[in-house]
């Protein structure tokens, strides 16, 4: 890859990552219910320590009251990387997997919402992480997840991204989001 192509590669996943949200939430394509960030994210980072509030917290914020409901309830990271590896990063508590995990975590508390890491190593499919207590108050409504959970030095839930998005149903969503 070109110099400084990673930052390109990031910004394009993060559009990818928003369309597909955007069809997931209205069944059509190309719906802009969701975008990137402003700044991806750095903007709400620096509006939060100047003490105002911001509505455009991690890689993708709602440009359509369509979206609100996901986006008011989940801090939303995007990573597309040449390798991630997932498991090995939890079970030794290192590597950038674990590194964007514990970023996301911390930047999701500070903003009130729910962590989610959508990442998308090359030649493979995209994975999204989540807390285990977030999978915990879906099956409530959606039922049993259809993968396990992996615990480690903290419970996280990790699956396909188009798994999740077959088994969390946005319109039964938007009322658990409110």
């Amino acid at each position: 890859m070109k110099a400084g192509g990673g930052r390109q590669k990031g910004f394009g996943y993060e559009i990818e990552v928003s369309r597909v949200l955007s069809k997931w939430v209205t069944g059509k394509e190309k719906p802009d219910i969701f975008w990137r960030s402003a700044g991806s994210g750095a903007k709400s980072s620096v509006e939060r320590i100047k003490g105002h509030e911001t509505y455009s917290d991690g890689d993708i914020a709602s440009i359509h009251e369509r979206g609100d409901f996901f986006t008011r309830k989940f801090f939303i990271e995007c990573k597309r990387y040449k390798e991630a590896e997932i498991l090995i990063s939890f079970f030794t508590g290192k590597g950038k997997v674990y590194e964007w995990w514990d970023k996301c975590v911390e930047q999701a508390s500070s903003a009130f919402k729910q962590p989610i890491l959508i990442i998308r190593p090359n030649n493979q499919p995209a994975y999204l992480i989540t807390d285990c207590a977030v999978i915990a108050e879906f099956s409530k409504w959606f039922g049993e997840p259809f993968h396990d959970k992996w615990e480690f030095n903290r419970c996280i839930y990790v699956c396909y991204f188009k798994d999740w998005l077959t088994w969390a149903d946005p319109d039964i969503m938007k009322s658990f989001c409110k």
